[in-house]
């Protein structure tokens, strides 16, 4: 048994940092009660105990004790006890609870001692209480607060207890008067705090008048069920004794009795908030295959596929104790986290804006059973209209909600969008700040009186080079804030008219467009045809579009003979150019207005030869 132990010992030689690397893996409150034996057991398989239970992987992840309350401890034994949790913390901060203790304690197996992690937990020392349960000891009552939440959501209070052993008329009556002492006690909390009762509570069967007592009217919660925890069948809820032999003062017996518990109330069984992860509550090394045997008789299997980690594990609890610790885990309340951009732009009156809100659970660490989904609703307070509804999953998961800019009226908007989650949720009303700029669309118009859209043109220019023409686009004035007009395109009728420039956008002075007007192209009978002027609002969101059009009638003053194509005042080579560059098409060289240039056109113009 020693040889093997020593071969064993190599495999948890890296147990003390594996404590310290599970911090940043996952973070749930893990809660162990031990039965220390006075410290009676193997100081170095004690010390390896307490590391392996931070990197007790069995429920599907590891993390490194919370809350972990002893049993048999006495004034004599608490530093080398303090020490040992040091020494095994890998370098996480242990905080002692408030120890209490007497002579007579002492006398009766020694007092109840927890401690707690002060990065995760702190402690209302006040809240204190000794309560006697009988056989000269006390049960200890501690208040612990998570770090980071508020009350109530991150109450918790712990009973560590050590009832009367023996199974005798006597020790059963005890029994029962220290769980009457404990409930009466639980009594006095608020209604709905979270309660967790851990400890050696010497509890040989279900139907015994303290358990009995203990879950009567749904007080407290047996997270393994009320039935039986007798027998072969049962193995796997045993906690007392890992040994077959006795030695010293640790009793031997082997694994045949679930002495070791720890109950809940309904608070932490609810799904909601704090919470037990269900499947966690486990008897530390406990395979189920030791019944009636010590719990390194031949191989272990705790560790499901890894026999020499199980083994060695069963090593240690053999040396330190003649109980195995019980652990549990229990999931952090959730923590709403919500974010929007606190610039949400500008967009149209009338315009629908989508304002998205990515909401997670920030609770800490990165587990995926540290804490649970939460039911979140996000609701327009001011600036912003709607509510929706959403589950915000665990970080770095998110999801995104949406609610809408209130786009009725024009003007700057503080924005206050609200999300409110329910349950036992930190950060459970969340509120969202942002700005905004609901602005007046564009009043596009071709008049500066009242909104035109379309006007008709005369334009009358002279023989000889071409002409530029102006016209004003307008922008018509609206209660500010209004966004400006921008000219998108501009088309022109094929002709004698071309496009100069044109403004890219129009605010509060209008803006002009120029045009080039060739009177060489301008039949002597006149040209008729139109501008048409694509417009818009800025491209945000709610944006109108319009179309300004001009009707125009262009014609050349004087313009003679229409054989006189070019207006010079002559009908010669140069209009008989013209004409000939037109053959077959159409336009001012179309004399006599049949729809094509052709010989008809030619003789007009041949007749009109020299005529100017």
């Amino acid at each position: 048994m020693v040889e093997r132990r020593a071969v064993r010992w190599r495999v948890f030689v890296g147990a003390t940092a594996a404590w310290t690397l599970a911090l940043s893996a996952s973070a749930q409150v893990r809660v162990v009660t031990w039965n220390i034996a006075r410290l009676q057991g193997d100081p170095d398989a004690i010390e390896e105990v307490l590391a392996t239970l931070a990197e007790d992987d069995r429920p599907g992840f590891a993390e490194a004790p919370s809350i972990v309350v002893f049993q048999e401890v006495t004034s004599s034994s608490l530093a080398g006890i303090s020490a040992l949790v040091a020494a095994g913390a890998g370098g996480v901060p242990y905080q002692l609870a408030t120890y209490t203790s007497s002579p007579s304690e002492d006398s009766s197996g020694g007092a109840i001692a927890l401690f707690y992690r002060s990065d995760r937990l702190q402690e209302v020392a006040a809240q204190h209480r000794d309560i006697a349960t009988g056989a000269g000891r006390n049960s200890d009552r501690w208040s612990l607060r998570l770090v980071g939440y508020p009350e109530p959501i991150g109450s918790l209070w712990i009973y560590g207890s050590h009832l009367k052993a023996s199974n005798d008329a006597e020790s059963r009556a005890a029994r029962l008067a220290g769980a009457n002492a404990l409930r009466a006690d639980m009594a006095t909390l608020p209604a709905g705090s979270r309660i967790m009762l851990v400890g050696d509570l010497n509890l040989y069967v279900n139907t015994e008048s303290a358990y009995v007592a203990l879950l009567a009217g749904g007080g407290l919660l047996d997270p393994l069920g009320s039935g039986s925890w007798s027998g072969g069948s049962n193995a796997l809820k045993h906690s007392q004794s890992p040994r077959d032999v006795s030695v010293g003062g640790l009793v031997g017996g082997a694994m045949d009795d679930r002495f070791d518990f720890q109950l809940v109330s309904p608070a932490l069984s609810d799904g909601a908030g704090l919470d037990l992860i269900g499947g966690t509550y486990r008897s530390v090394g406990n395979d189920g295959a030791h019944y009636d045997q010590a719990i390194n008789a031949g191989n272990n299997l705790y560790f499901p596929g890894q026999v020499a980690r199980s083994n060695a594990l069963a090593d240690a609890l053999f040396d330190s104790s003649d109980h195995l610790p019980v652990a549990t885990d229990l999931r952090l309340p959730g923590v709403l986290v919500a974010a929007m951009s606190d610039d949400l732009g500008r967009a149209f009156r009338g315009a629908t804006v989508p304002i998205a809100v990515v909401l997670s659970n920030g609770a800490p660490g990165a587990n995926l059973q540290r804490s649970a989904p939460i039911a979140v609703t996000v609701e327009g307070v001011e600036g912003a209209v709607g509510a929706t509804s959403a589950t915000a999953p665990l970080l770095p998961a998110t999801v995104t909600a949406t609610v809408l800019l209130d786009c009725s009226t024009a003007g700057t908007l503080d924005v206050v969008v609200e999300a409110r989650a329910s349950g036992e949720v930190a950060n459970a009303v969340f509120p969202l700040q942002a700005q905004a700029e609901v602005l007046e669309p564009a009043r596009p118009s071709l008049e500066a009186g009242a909104v035109v859209e379309e006007i008709e043109a005369s334009i009358e220019v002279e023989p000889g080079t071409p002409q530029v023409v102006e016209f004003l686009i307008y922008n018509l004035p609206a209660p500010p804030p209004q966004g400006v007009l921008e000219v998108d395109e501009v088309l022109v009728a094929p002709g004698p008219i071309s496009l100069v420039e044109a403004p890219a956008t129009v605010g509060v002075l209008p803006g002009v467009l120029r045009v080039s007007v060739d009177p060489a192209l301008v039949p002597t009978k006149g040209w008729q045809g139109s501008i048409e002027i694509e417009v818009s609002d800025e491209d945000l969101p709610g944006a109108r579009a319009a179309s300004l059009v001009i009707q125009l009638a262009v014609s050349v003053a004087d313009a003679g003979d229409p054989a006189d194509l070019n207006h010079d005042g002559i009908v010669n080579g140069a209009d008989l150019a013209i004409l000939l560059g037109a053959w077959g098409g159409s336009g001012p060289a179309d004399l006599n207005d049949d729809g094509i240039v052709n010989g008809a056109d030619l003789a007009i113009l041949l007749g009109a030869w020299s005529s100017g």
